[in-house]
């Protein structure tokens, strides 16, 4: 992202670290950046196969099929119909 990162380990677990401003690192509304990685715990239970950083949102996709997105949601950027402002944990998108 353009101040943020994410990485999946080998056994599917997503990290997040950096500017959080926007609900971009998925670790809830409390966290506005962190300097470390911080794995993202509302999708633990899924393998994550894959994530893409965009300037102020994060995606991620897992094994089983599901698509998760969170942060800035204007303008259907997540993939949600009414969404306005941020979302600071991953939802499915669809």
């Amino acid at each position: 992202g353009l101040f943020h990162s994410a990485a999946v380990t080998d056994g599917g677990l997503l990290f997040t670290w950096g500017d959080g401003s926007a609900g971009q690192l998925g670790t809830g509304p409390g966290v506005r950046a962190s300097s470390s990685p911080h794995c993202v715990s509302a999708i633990a239970r899924d393998c994550v196969s894959g994530v893409s950083c965009g300037a102020f949102h994060t995606a991620a996709h897992t094994l089983e099929g599901r698509l998760y997105t969170w942060g800035r949601s204007e303008q259907g950027r997540l993939g949600f119909l009414h969404s306005e402002g941020h979302v600071s944990q991953p939802s499915e998108a669809g």
